[in-house]
């Protein structure tokens, strides 16, 4: 792609070839204004290492997937970008290790009170018990 730009920059008004390196035009606003912004494209080979800088490296600090697709969009762009990254961050066994689970916890369950005597009957199922400690005799009525 940066050779066709390169060759015939008046096909591709939206991208320019400079040391080496694809730039695309990506307009964006800030509030009210558009504002024009050149993005360094990445290729295949380079958006892993790029992944790796802004999201695993100290200075980064493992933000999260919002903040780290903002971090690497200020600089750069490939498609399907947003999607990468926000698969890079998910399988990050740093942050699934040692960042706590976003997940809320399950709350209390609800009391049923039942209606009459004898409408709800429940049972506890215990075993199998193979520990000896655990062993036990039950006698019923007349036993």
């Amino acid at each position: 792609m940066r050779r066709k730009v390169e060759q015939q920059p008046e096909k591709f008004p939206d991208y320019l070839g400079e040391d080496g390196k694809l730039y695309r035009h990506i307009p964006h606003r800030a509030g009210n204004e558009e504002v024009a912004s050149w993005k360094m494209c990445v290729p295949i080979g380079q958006r892993q290492r790029v992944m790796t800088e802004n999201h695993d490296m100290p200075t980064a600090g493992h933000l999260g997937s919002r903040k780290t697709i903002a971090r690497i969009a200020a600089r750069y762009h490939w498609p399907g970008m947003h999607r990468d990254i926000r698969k890079y961050v998910r399988n990050c066994e740093s942050c699934m290790k040692y960042k706590p689970s976003q997940l809320q916890a399950a709350g209390k369950m609800l009391t049923q009170v039942p209606e009459k005597p004898w409408a709800t009957v429940c049972t506890d199922f215990v075993g199998p018990c193979h520990d000896r400690s655990m062993e036990f005799n039950a006698a019923g009525p007349g036993g």
